[in-house]
């Protein structure tokens, strides 16, 4: 099944699966293209920059329990108890 797959990835995509690397994150930041362009946004360190004058970010309800997230800094349902 798998070799199935990566054939039709490279097929249909030419793209090549690799052999994991082990590493699981699955957390990932996104803005906008047009918000990246207005603020000029190529790299994390760039955002770091921006974020105190941005709205906070959406995140899901994982996120309510961690004690290194800030309530005030999720916008989840849940992280505004």
């Amino acid at each position: 099944m798998v070799s199935a797959i990566r054939a039709g990835y490279t097929a249909r995509f030419d793209l090549d699966w690799i052999v994991p690397s082990g590493i699981d994150n699955g957390n990932a930041l996104l803005v906008t293209a047009a918000t990246a362009q207005r603020l000029n946004l190529a790299t994390l360190s760039d955002l770091a920059r921006e974020a105190p004058r941005l709205p906070p970010p959406a995140a899901g309800s994982e996120f309510a329990d961690r004690a290194d997230v800030s309530p005030r800094r999720c916008s989840s349902a849940r992280c505004r108890r």
